[in-house]
């Protein structure tokens, strides 16, 4: 090989020497860039997703708050419906009870009977020396005396619900809890 030939084999080594080094140069240069463009875009897209989450978090807080202040509203207002009502059924039971009283003044027990004859009546009276026992007698013999003792009462009522029973004027399974009644 001459030199000529061997200058020439050196300069297109050279070449593409620089040729390949200056490729691989570029081709770093270009993955450096898109590697940090992505994980600029990667902290950017994170970064929107939390800001999207927090906004949904917060708008979501808020509904719920607006559904807790309404459902508040309809029960203030749903109470206060039921006080109203309770309030005038309270004072329509009172105007029957007194216009029954003013009607049935001491005769209560009976106008009680003619509505219904199996309802038992407990007769209490303050005027005990007064009361024949014999009209006593004509309700059961259930009678108590003021003052009125609680352990009296009891009896009274319990004697009341057992001749109920016993009698088949009552069901057997009734019961009102709320006074605890059975």
């Amino acid at each position: 090989m001459s030199p000529l030939q061997r200058r020439a084999q050196l300069s297109t080594t050279y070449m593409l020497s620089i040729l390949a080094f200056s490729f691989m140069a570029t081709v770093s240069m270009a993955a450096f860039w898109v590697g940090s463009a992505y994980l600029e875009f990667q902290g950017l897209s994170e970064e929107l997703e939390s800001d999207y989450i927090d906004a949904r978090k917060e708008q979501l807080v808020n509904e719920v708050d607006r559904v807790i202040d309404y459902l508040n509203y309809e029960k203030a207002s749903a109470e206060r419906r039921l006080r109203a009502d309770i309030r005038s059924r309270v004072y329509e039971g009172h105007r029957l009870a007194e216009g029954i009283y003013k009607r049935h003044r001491g005769r209560i027990a009976n106008a009680a009977r003619e509505i219904r004859d199996d309802i038992p009546v407990i007769i209490c009276s303050a005027y005990s020396e007064k009361m024949d026992p014999s009209r006593a007698g004509a309700f059961d013999g259930l009678y108590i005396e003021k003052p009125i003792e609680m352990q009296k009462l009891a009896a009274a009522v319990h004697r009341a619900l057992v001749r109920c029973q016993a009698c088949g004027r009552a069901p057997r399974n009734r019961c009102d809890s709320r006074f605890d009644v059975c």
